[in-house]
């Protein structure tokens, strides 16, 4: 899919669902229309492989700009995603057993104005899947993100990912660890729910002016790891930008 113009669609304007070897490229998708569930401007899913998603300019989307459940070796480089609709809109969300995903070099900004969204979700929460975490092998790498009031990414469930080598200006804060999907049913081969997030890097990444949504309480917060979630956690050579250094904060283990 390539060249096209798609507006005022009624949920997805476009879905990649089965299927392998995919290429959506050089298309401009804005203004999606409010649906219950359904206002993600690409939606991959149904076990789709091998997807290219290249040089797209996103804008004026609700929920996610794109959204992969289930899919697997999917590359999304150098698109513009700008100025969704909804105030808690993200730029990628990636959940329900998907795997090999790499997010490089993509410009994220001027995000809506709710503290609790994020730019990229690797793992989330959601319907019932057969794996024991929600994500696999999800890395994002070299992305500029600007003018966002909410943070830069949130790891749910998500084994191997990495967060490397990302600029990171004018946001709320950094990177949360969350267990909100921990021990959860959504994962269908476990008794235990899903598992934690491991082994996850975050590296080479520079953030500064982070004002906490707004609530000065909550500036300048970096990274956050809930209880739980800190097995092969690696974090280094980031780079913390801060008024003092005194005022640069860390969560752990709460």
């Amino acid at each position: 899919v390539q060249g096209f113009t798609i507006q005022n669609g009624l949920g997805y304007h476009v879905e990649v669902t089965g299927g392998a070897h995919h290429l959506f490229r050089c298309n401009t998708l804005h203004e999606t229309v409010a649906f219950p569930m359904r206002s993600d401007c690409l939606k991959l899913d149904g076990g789709a492989t091998d997807i290219q998603v290249l040089h797209n300019d996103f804008s004026r989307f609700r929920s996610q700009a794109i959204d992969m459940t289930g899919v697997s070796n999917v590359l999304i480089e150098d698109n513009d995603i700008h100025d969704p609709v909804d105030a808690d809109a993200g730029a990628t969300g990636t959940k329900f057993g998907s795997r090999d995903i790499m997010i490089r070099n993509n410009r994220i900004h001027d995000f809506g104005n709710d503290p609790k969204m994020h730019a990229f979700s690797l793992g989330g929460t959601g319907s019932a899947h057969p794996d024991d975490h929600e994500a696999y092998a999800v890395h994002v790498e070299s992305n500029r993100v600007w003018n966002i009031v909410g943070k830069l990414a949130q790891v749910v469930s998500c084994v191997d990912c990495s967060i490397e080598n990302n600029v990171l200006l004018n946001a709320g804060a950094g990177v949360i660890l969350s267990a909100s999907a921990t021990g959860q049913p959504d994962c269908g081969t476990s008794a235990a729910g899903c598992g934690p997030s491991t082994g996850l890097r975050i590296r080479d990444n520079r953030m500064r002016a982070l004002d906490g949504g707004g609530d000065s309480a909550q500036a300048n917060v970096f990274i956050y790891v809930e209880a739980g979630e800190q097995a092969g956690l690696s974090a280094s050579k980031n780079l913390y930008c801060a008024p003092t250094a005194a005022s640069a904060r860390f969560g752990w283990l709460s």
